[in-house]
C-alpha cells in the first residue's frame, strides 16, 4: 500500500501511513501491529474495511489498485476482518455463524426458492474449515455462547479464512483473553500465516506482538514512525516508539 492520507476533520486527525503486508510464500508471516497513543489503540481496520475512505494514496492487493468504501468491497478485493467484539451472534450454532450472510442455498430449485438451506453442506465446510486450524470443537450444532473465548476466536478466524482471504486484519484478538486461550490465538495465526495468508494484526500488548510478528509499524501522533523488523528490537523498544520516548536512527 502507498502512502495513504485520511483526513478526520471532526477530531482535527491526520493518519499517513505506508505499510506492505507479505504473505508466508515471502518469508514474512505479515503480522503487523499497529498503535497510536492519541487514541490507545487506532481503529485502523476501518481504513482497509470500511467507511473510512482514503483522501490520497491507493491500496493494492496483489499488486492491483482496489478501491474500498464499504466492507463489500473489502471482501471483494480478498480482505477480511476478525473483529474485537467477534461480530458473532451468541445464541446462533457454529455453523450458522460461519456463513452469517453467506448461507448455502439448497441445490433443490422449489426448495431453494423457498429460501431453504443446505445444511449438510455448510456443515461439511465448517468442519473442513475448522480442522484447517487444528481446532477442536465438541458440536458443531453448539451455539456460540457455550464456548470459550478462545474457541470463538477460532470461529471467528475460520470464518474469515474460508472466504479465500488473502489478507486478515485482526483487531485485538486476545484483549479478552486468559493467558492459555491468548497462546491458542497465537497458534492460530502461525497456523493461517504459514498456509499463505497475510495476517495484519492491530495490537498493544508487545509480548503477542514479539511471539507472532515479523514486522511492526508504529503509529504515533497520526504518522508511521517505525516499520521494523521484530527480531531487531526488543518489548521495550516498541513501548518506547508507541509513547514517543524512542525514535529509531536515521
Amino acid at each position: 500500500m502507498s502512502t495513504l492520507l485520511k483526513k478526520f476533520t471532526i477530531v482535527a486527525f491526520t493518519l499517513g501511513l505506508s505499510i506492505f503486508i507479505f504473505s508466508s510464500c515471502s518469508d514474512d508471516n505479515g503480522v503487523i501491529p499497529i498503535d497510536d497513543p492519541l487514541r490507545g489503540n487506532y481503529d485502523g481496520h476501518y481504513m482497509f474495511t470500511d467507511l473510512a475512505v482514503g483522501d490520497s494514496g491507493d491500496i493494492k492487493v496483489n499488486g492491483k489498485s482496489v478501491y474500498i468504501s464499504s466492507p463489500e468491497d473489502a471482501r471483494a478485493a480478498g480482505i477480511e476482518t476478525v473483529f474485537q467484539d467477534l461480530a458473532m451472534i451468541p445464541e446462533f450454532d457454529i455453523v450458522e455463524n460461519l456463513f452469517l450472510n453467506r448461507e448455502i442455498k439448497h441445490k433443490n430449485p422449489i426448495l431453494r426458492w423457498l429460501g431453504w438451506l443446505d445444511t449438510k453442506a455448510m456443515t461439511k465446510r465448517a468442519r473442513k474449515s475448522l480442522n484447517r486450524l487444528n481446532t477442536r470443537i465438541p458440536s458443531y450444532t453448539e451455539q456460540i455462547h457455550n464456548l470459550s473465548g478462545g474457541q470463538r476466536q477460532a470461529i471467528a478466524i475460520a470464518r474469515a479464512v474460508n472466504w479465500g482471504a488473502d489478507i486478515v486484519i485482526m483487531d485485538e484478538p486476545t484483549a479478552a483473553l486468559g493467558v492459555e486461550q491468548s497462546a491458542q490465538v497465537n497458534d492460530l495465526i502461525k497456523v493461517i500465516s504459514s498456509q499463505g495468508v497475510a495476517v495484519l494484526l492491530i495490537s498493544h500488548n508487545m509480548q503477542h506482538v514479539v511471539e507472532t510478528c515479523d514486522r511492526a509499524v508504529v503509529l504515533y501522533q497520526g504518522s508511521s514512525v517505525a516499520d521494523v523488523a521484530v527480531p531487531d528490537v526488543t518489548k521495550e523498544d516498541l513501548v518506547g516508539l508507541i509513547t514517543g520516548a524512542k525514535e529509531i536512527a536515521a
